[in-house]
């Protein structure tokens, strides 16, 4: 067995059942047991083969001129001129297994497009393109071909075609450097992820938890069935691993002492527009048995077949399940929801209706005014001063305990449904603890889309308990409402882009148009967005399935308008960015109540394990609602950070302290003082317009030290992780959506220097 089986069968046998208690709560719910699949130990090894081209002979190919260098290490040097088509001809040994992959160490002083074909004799067989970026230095570059086009081939030589990608005005030859050429035949189920434990794997844009299942490794697994239980589970053929013509069958394989061993089999399917399928063993003949369950592929085509095979479960249904769903309405203000009190004209009779029903709170303060930061401390209940988590382009690493896991490891299945892509799994890392988790590729999608993907999964949870995290994203910039909802506060008579009109302020154009001259059209649109959502959230928690359901309504954070530095924009810390609304409906949630004490977002975690009935799962955060709790709170600081770690606040009561904690070096919105504090009265000038810092020397210096004091005592919870999507990737999209990366904000959590000796400090030291 290779290294990296052994690695895959003992992270496999380290899978606990993700309900390791009873998980009945006072429905009566059994929840779900998830199984612990391991490899079969007798499955058939195909090791990793690679053959090493000689590259020292380059010499006579028609379509280049070569330099040859005698090396240790083989090595040749392709020499381009100004319109060539470099290709070089490598032969590949009559022993080596056809490959699956190439891979070339190549070093180009400019950039280049690069070609590699594999052909059987003047027959190509396939190719791919690459571009490859200028490099000082030798650079590796796999390139792997669909198994499908190679099945069953003999190669007999490897092509490498080069053009120049720079558009070189001058004639100047073009010198590539080829340090080495490496076929590898790689097992298919080694090339795809995931190739380990149970992780989200997407067909299109649905993920789940899955594992890759071969033909060569049948997957093995045991339970004791309960009453009512059915084993459930999804699979599908991976996008990169579908083959022409295969019809591959999964077999699953229930046998136990004294009971006759039942298969029951399922196409896999090759067909493109084939997505996930959803498929279920009724276990009613195995009851109290110990049960061994495997499943198996059964290929058609000569070579190895694959699939991917979702988390297998074992489910008791009731007509009583609990559900559970978190709504976070993407930039969302405050004051934008009818029933606030300090509202303005916008209709919300849904969320209205929820908060008639339920709880409103009046002052709720969210930890970080960026959509990512914030939404991975309310995951975690933890501040993104200890998460590390401050941009939108820093993802949570896997070690970090969240909020679905206590779902999901209570028996809930849980479900997610995005409208940004910066929260999809890969850039956010929030779709750890989910069985579903869909986002888009595009940077945002219209909640509509959202919430359809979510609804067509409910019946996939039908009786079983249930986790939702339902994310919209329609009160973003830009707003952009549907045609019917245009002129709900805009008469449609109006001219926009009238720069003669009565309170034309054409530096308020928003960034998406420029020409808009009335900043009233700009605020009527938002509001607009937020009826459209407010709609969209009536039609999904309508439906039968959420009738008893405890929900929570949210945003990450809010929105300035024509009140900011930057209009129509979430930067900065102020009570137009990090005020949030807050409504909880459902069980344990008396109807009517009004909550005015501020409180914590970060705390609503807690608060809905709790309502739950999942009280005596470890989360951090404190309880929103009780009668226990004391009524007023005013004297207890709320800290928050902004994106990129740039200021840091803290909220007492009334007043409000800013702290610059990084220096920007060009943006004027960000004091070019370090450690600069300003001081605001938010019930006299909620906009920030006057520092009273000079005027309030004793509060300044005790607010300043209460968030010195808190940024002093952060943890290094090593949460930050490194992405996995590409930086040019990370930059175009966030752009779209008027955000920038690189900022170089610090990632080991340290966010004031007791030691500073600036004069913003020593002045305070005085």
């Amino acid at each position: 067995m290779s290294l990296r089986q052994i690695l895959l069968v003992l992270s496999l046998a380290l899978i606990p059942f993700a309900c390791s208690r009873d998980s009945s709560g006072a429905d009566g719910a059994l929840g779900v047991r998830r199984l612990v699949l391991v490899p079969r130990a007798a499955a058939t090894e195909l090791p990793e083969i690679e053959t090493v081209l000689d590259v020292r002979d380059l010499s006579a190919q028609p379509e280049v001129s070569v330099e040859l260098a005698e090396l240790r290490a083989p090595r040749g040097t392709i020499v381009l001129g100004l319109t060539d088509v470099g290709r070089v001809d490598l032969p590949v040994p009559d022993e080596a297994r056809f490959p699956n992959q190439v891979v070339v160490h190549v070093a180009t002083p400019r950039r280049l497009a690069m070609e590699v074909r594999l052909h059987e004799g003047e027959e190509e067989l396939g190719s791919v393109f690459k571009s490859l970026r200028k490099s000082g230095g030798p650079q590796r570059h796999t390139f792997a071909f669909p198994a499908a086009a190679l099945a069953g081939e003999r190669v007999t030589h490897v092509a490498l075609l080069f053009r120049d990608g720079s558009r070189r005005t001058s004639g100047e030859p073009l010198s590539i450097q080829v340090l080495g050429v490496k076929l590898q035949h790689v097992p298919r189920r080694l090339r795809m992820p995931p190739t380990g434990p149970f992780e989200l794997a997407a067909i299109g844009l649905d993920a789940r938890r899955a594992t890759c299942l071969s033909s060569e490794l049948p997957l093995d697994g045991a339970l004791r069935p309960q009453a009512q239980d059915e084993l459930v589970f999804s699979y599908g053929a991976p996008d990169a691993g579908r083959r022409r013509g295969d019809a591959t069958v999964l077999h699953v394989t229930l046998s136990a002492p004294n009971v006759d061993a039942r298969r029951t089999s399922f196409p896999l399917g090759a067909d493109e527009t084939e997505g996930w399928k959803r498929a279920s063993v009724s276990l009613a003949d195995f009851v109290g048995a110990e049960t061994a369950v495997s499943f198996e592929l059964e290929p058609t085509l000569e070579g190895e077949a694959l699939c991917l095979l979702g988390e297998p479960a074992a489910v008791a249904r009731t007509a009583a399940a609990r559900t559970v769903v978190l709504v976070t309405s993407d930039t969302h203000r405050a004051d934008h929801v009818g029933c606030a009190p300090d509202g303005v004209d916008v209709r919300t009779p849904f969320l209205d209706r929820l908060a008639q029903e339920g709880a409103y709170f009046e002052d709720v303060l969210t930890s970080a005014n960026s959509t990512n930061p914030s939404h991975v401390a309310l995951f975690t209940g933890t501040s993104p001063r200890d998460t590390g988590v401050v941009s939108n382009d820093v993802p949570l690493a896997d070690a970090a305990p969240t909020l679905a896991e206590r779902f999901r490891g209570a028996g809930f299945v849980t479900y997610a449904a995005t409208s940004a892509v910066h929260l999809g799994h890969d850039w956010s890392g929030l779709g750890q603890g989910f069985d579903r988790f869909a986002a888009p590729v595009d940077p945002q999608r219209d909640s509509r889309q959202t919430i359809d993907d979510l609804a067509g999964w409910l019946g996939d949870a039908r009786g079983a308990p249930l986790f939702v995290w339902l994310h919209v994203f329609d009160a973003h910039a830009p707003y952009d409402p549907p045609e019917e909802y245009e002129h709900l506060y805009y008469a449609a008579d109006r001219d926009p882009y009238d720069a003669g009109a009565p309170g034309a302020d054409r530096s308020l154009a928003p960034y998406w148009d420029r020409r808009v001259a009335d900043p009233a059209y700009t605020e009527a649109q938002y509001r607009s967005e937020v009826t459209y959502l407010d709609d969209r959230l009536a039609e999904l928690l309508s439906k039968p399935r959420f009738e008893r359901a405890l929900v929570a309504v949210t945003s990450d954070h809010g929105e300035s308008l024509r009140d900011g530095v930057r209009p129509w924009d979430h930067s900065g810390l102020r009570p137009a960015t990090l005020s949030v609304p807050l409504i909880l409906h459902g069980p344990g949630v008396a109807a009517g109540t009004r909550v005015e004490r501020p409180v914590r977002q970060i705390d609503l975690g807690r608060t809905l394990l709790d309502l739950a009935g999942l009280g005596d799962l470890a989360f951090p955060g404190e309880l929103l609602l009780g009668a226990d709790l004391d009524a007023d709170l005013s004297e207890r600081p709320r800290f928050a950070l902004e994106s990129h770690g740039w200021n840091a606040s803290v909220q007492l009561g009334r007043w409000m302290l800013l702290m610059t904690l990084r220096v920007h070096p060009s943006d004027a919105r960000i004091s070019s003082v370090l450690h600069a504090a300003s001081l605001y009265d938010l019930d006299a000038d909620p906009e920030l317009a006057r520092d009273l810092s000079a005027e309030e020397p004793d509060r300044t210096r005790r607010l300043r030290g209460m968030l010195i004091e808190w940024l002093g005592a952060a943890r290094d919870e090593a949460w930050a992780a490194q992405g996995s999507v590409s930086k040019e990737v990370v930059a175009e999209k966030l752009a779209a959506l008027g955000y920038s990366v690189g900022d170089g904000a610090p990632r080991s959590n340290v966010w004031y220097d007791p030691e500073c000796a600036c004069a913003e400090c020593a002045s305070f030291e005085e």
